[in-house]
């Protein structure tokens, strides 16, 4: 959907978690701070339509969500991999409300991801 609308967009890994998505969106343009809001938006908005219109009425996304700039091929590889392992860990996920790290501080729970 988005690399069709946004022709600068590029998707790379992602998972759909039981009450959350992680996914990395590569930007090939140089006006990145105001685009990605609009791509964001986009996303919350379309994606929103679509799942109230099929199965859930009541749907709604929350209002923030977390980003991190990826700098490096080595750190590009790290979120992959937490990506793609997410599922597996997700009795350990700070979105699971039955986790001892439920509701913890976004940079202490992604520290270890992106470390500098």
């Amino acid at each position: 959907m988005l690399p069709e609308i946004f022709t600068f967009v590029d998707l790379d890994a992602f998972i759909i978690m039981p009450n959350h998505i992680h996914g990395i969106i590569v930007l090939n343009n140089e006006d990145r701070d105001l685009i990605h809001r609009k791509i964001i938006r986009f996303f919350k908005a379309k994606s929103a339509k679509t799942i109230q219109d099929n199965c859930f009425q009541h749907f709604d996304w929350q209002h923030s969500y977390y980003e991190y700039v990826v700098r490096s091929a080595e750190e590009l590889n790290a979120v992959r991999h937490y990506i793609i392992n997410n599922p597996i860990k997700w009795a350990l996920d700070r979105e699971n409300q039955l986790s001892g790290n439920f509701n913890m501080d976004l940079n202490e729970y992604y520290r270890d991801i992106f470390k500098k």
